[in-house]
């Protein structure tokens, strides 16, 4: 009875928690969601103009724009691939307001089924998300990733009913937001799911002509024009993935090629290493996260489908705080937070990402730092000082910073970028200073001895 209750009474203080986090999120935007002035007009805009090519024609959006609410958005373009404009076709026959509820009532339950079908079975993914700012604001900024993340669930679930044809088919109407599912076909590739691809493949054969249908013959260079365009990537520098962080810190093209190659070579390794698709799709999706050209803080649904296709129970040691850390509100938090916090995120998914070693006790872990210090032959015993001496200096000189007591503050050409530097620094010490403590965790406290052997060696 004890048991039952003290149950009820932490889903009471979860319901209590999410309405809190919902609110808060709300708030702010209660007047645009309710009237429908959200990104949902690029949609709507698109299901009209689907077929009269002027698809993406900013003067067509732009009139429909003024239509609606008497002003121009001018970041609100269409910017989906033609065949979205088909299906939603249907959308354009309804008043705005009527087509508007009638596109949240659909995401709310496309939420809902991810929630009962696949982050409910798999602890404690349900709850995490519910307090995780994404799932909120997936449906109050009037977007669709909920759509998509549904339409991927449903692909793992008839994966592992052993329907791959049909589970590929359903995988290509994710290209509604292709970027965001980008590696999902290395991932399958890399674990050899040939009727996956061949499902794919034709599904996306029907969505190339259903694309010609909406878009016209130009469509392809019309919509290439759009995705280029710096009009639709609203704060850039903003963005929580490597893009983002590469334009905020002025990063020159070539680093941000490298890292998302990184990132590309990370997901194959683990897609090929592990015998379970499921992982090999979480490893996916964080991947196209990162190194997608246009996510914000809603798009992060995503990454908590990877966390609960990753089985959050399965997960061990440093591999299970990455995640934990990806998928909890934090990261998302420092997002909200604005710029240099952004980089939080795509710093929890490079660490997600990152493969255990094999090995023994204490060996587990992405990055051994007694070896790493004994290549760069440090020795290890110094190590806890440095990073103590290192933390206070840190704190010391950013209470000067804050206090304006550092005399070249007014002076310094290059202060913004060098500040966003410390903080990344900053960052990365308290990753470091982790994933020293988890190691000293791994090879002290967790050390299990040597077996005694039943026979001694020498006579025998």
């Amino acid at each position: 009875m004890k048991t039952e209750l003290r149950l009820w009474i932490r889903r009471g203080l979860l319901a209590l928690a999410a309405t809190a986090v919902a609110a808060l999120l709300a708030w702010p935007v209660r007047s645009f969601f309710l009237r429908g002035q959200t990104d949902f007009v690029q949609l709507y805009a698109g299901a009209q103009l689907s077929g009269s090519g002027r698809l993406y024609d900013p003067a067509a959006n732009y009139e429909w724009h003024r239509r609606l609410f008497g002003v121009s958005l001018p970041a609100v373009l269409h910017t989906r691939p033609p065949f979205y404009s088909v299906l939603l076709r249907p959308l354009a026959w309804l008043p705005y307001r009527i087509a508007w509820w009638l596109f949240v009532a659909l995401n709310v339950t496309a939420a809902v089924w991810v929630f009962l079908r696949v982050f409910r079975p798999r602890s404690p993914t349900a709850a995490m998300g519910l307090l995780h700012p994404a799932v909120w604001l997936a449906i109050l900024w009037g977007q669709d990733v909920w759509i998509a993340v549904a339409l991927c669930s449903a692909a793992v679930l008839l994966i592992e009913q052993g329907h791959d044809f049909e589970a590929g088919a359903v995988l290509s109407l994710c290209a509604i937001k292709a970027h965001l599912f980008l590696l999902v076909p290395l991932a399958l590739l890399m674990q050899k799911k040939w009727r996956v691809l061949a499902g794919g493949a034709a599904g996306g054969a029907a969505l190339i002509v259903l694309n010609f249908i909406g878009g016209g013959w130009r469509w392809p260079a019309e919509y290439l024009r759009v995705l280029s365009s710096p009009v639709i990537h609203r704060d850039k520098g903003g963005m929580p993935n490597l893009e983002g962080v590469a334009v905020y810190f002025g990063c020159a093209e070539w680093a941000v090629a490298v890292s998302a190659a990184v990132v590309v070579l990370a997901v194959a390794w683990i897609s090929r290493r592990r015998g379970s698709v499921s992982a090999s799709l979480a490893a996916a999706l964080v991947g196209s996260f990162l190194t997608s050209y246009h996510a914000y803080p809603h798009d992060a649904v995503t990454l908590l489908l990877g966390f609960a296709l990753i089985r959050p129970d399965s997960l061990r040691g440093a591999q299970a705080a990455a995640w934990y850390l990806l998928a909890s509100p934090l990261p998302l938090l420092l997002v909200l937070l604005g710029p240099p916090f952004h980089v939080a995120l795509p710093l929890a998914a490079m660490l997600a990402l990152a493969e255990p070693r094999a090995g023994g006790a204490g060996q587990n872990g992405w990055l051994s730092v007694r070896r790493i210090a004994e290549r760069m032959a440090i020795p290890h015993r110094f190590l806890p000082q440095v990073m103590r001496d290192l933390a206070t200096a840190g704190l010391v000189q950013a209470q000067d910073w804050s206090s304006n007591l550092v005399p070249f503050v007014d002076t310094l050409i290059a202060l913004k970028p060098y500040m966003g530097v410390r903080v990344l620094a900053g960052v990365l010490l308290l990753g470091a200073q982790f994933l020293f403590a988890w190691n000293i965790l791994q090879t002290t406290i967790r050390r299990q001895p040597k077996p005694a052997l039943a026979t001694d060696p020498v006579s025998a």
